[in-house]
């Protein structure tokens, strides 16, 4: 669970389970080295790299999203595959979420990669893009979190694209090749600067939501901002 000292920000006190590591082939485990390399580094020389435009369910590029592109309310998620407060949100919350406000035009939401638990994490990331990249983020996206308790292993993460219809040879180019690493990194870094140590976390227009808060509570925050559009 995220910590923040951000003045804005709503935030539940929970401890994580320490976070499992699994074990990854050797064509995946180079790309994962290479992510977390980009991590260490980033922290280390504050260096940037710039966003590519959003993308509407998830495309062959930029920002995954749902919703209309014109919606007043913003919802931005910092996630992390591995992590089980990330899996009740999208599970019990977001779908919520979506039939309230995402079918209604009122709200664009928004996923960024946040991979904090380790090699596991950051392959699943980059499995996820590797789905973006054939259209089909948001389908892999939840069967990563129906499947989280399994661990994530090249094998693992390569079924689930099967069971999906992926096409598996271009999935796993996209592993090997390492070609959607620089979208994980901006979303890495962005979470850096915003001082996101833990997830989920989100920002509702600006305003930070920290940690898998029940529905009313992004209700409120949602309602809160547009009417602050609204008014303006």
């Amino acid at each position: 669970m995220a910590s923040t000292d951000h003045p804005d920000a709503v935030s539940v006190s929970q401890a994580d389970p320490a976070p499992a590591r699994s074990r990854t082939t050797p064509a995946l485990g180079l790309a994962v080295a290479v992510v977390l390399a980009f991590g260490l580094m980033l922290y280390a020389t504050g260096g940037s790299d710039e966003r590519p435009a959003a993308e509407p369910g998830g495309g062959d590029q930029g920002t995954p999203t749902l919703g209309a592109a014109d919606a007043p309310v913003v919802v931005t998620e910092f996630s992390d595959f591995r992590c089980p407060y990330c899996q009740r949100h999208a599970q019990q919350v977001k779908p919520q979420i979506v039939a309230a406000y995402v079918d209604t035009g009122v709200v664009r939401y928004e996923w960024r990669d946040l991979p904090l638990q380790g090699d596991a994490s950051v392959a699943a990331a980059l499995a996820a893009r590797a789905a973006q990249e054939q259209g089909r983020f948001w389908d892999y996206h939840a069967g990563l979190f129906e499947r989280r308790d399994e661990g994530f292993t090249l094998d693992s993460l390569t079924r689930l694209a099967a069971d999906l219809g992926l096409d598996t040879e271009q999935f796993t180019a996209a592993l090997s090749d390492g070609r959607h690493e620089a979208l994980v990194r901006a979303d890495f870094e962005e979470g850096r600067d915003l001082g996101l140590t833990g997830t989920p976390s989100f920002l509702i227009n600006g305003r930070l939501v920290v940690g898998a808060q029940p529905y009313e509570v992004f209700a409120e925050a949602i309602e809160a901002a547009r009417a602050e559009t609204d008014g303006a």
